[in-house]
């Protein structure tokens, strides 16, 4: 037997309770999720336009750079992976193609062998990335002489 409501003003109500009632279950599950997730897990960078330019830093600047910047992306673009492998920066990627970085709102740092090939794979991002370019002077080289660490999978 179904019951009929016998005002419009109950209908009203029964409605604006069913808002009010799907509002509050959104709000808690975007708590839910928002309390749930990791603080060293990457997040995208909010940037509202393409990256224009690029910064050659040294060794110790790009040191300090992965030991401060959470939401960076180390990419090693040395030739080959076999390179990678044997050793690389510390949690860096080999990416030996450009536009597998398009569209990424993350901070880059790009690094090659001795540095040359770092510049024209910065300037290829440029206008197809969000967050701030970095590329290390003086490459893996560079890294490794001035003694930092490094990491063999």
């Amino acid at each position: 037997m179904t019951e009929e409501w016998s005002t419009e003003s109950d209908r009203k109500n029964l409605k604006t309770i069913a808002i009010i009632l799907g509002a509050m279950m959104i709000i808690s599950s975007l708590t839910v999720i928002a309390l749930s997730a990791d603080d060293t897990e990457l997040r995208p960078v909010e940037k509202e336009k393409y990256t224009t330019f690029y910064t050659s830093i040294t060794a110790k600047e790009a040191k300090n750079l992965t030991e401060k910047k959470i939401n960076l992306v180390i990419a090693d673009i040395r030739g080959c992976r076999c390179n990678w492998e044997e050793e690389h920066i510390p949690t860096a990627e080999w990416i030996s193609y450009g536009p597998n970085l398009y569209n990424v709102a993350q901070d880059i740092l790009i690094y090659c062998q001795n540095g040359s090939k770092s510049i024209s794979f910065c300037e290829n991002l440029l206008g197809n990335v969000y967050g701030d370019i970095y590329y290390l002077e003086g490459g893996f080289t560079a890294w490794k002489n001035a003694g930092y660490p490094v990491e063999k999978p």
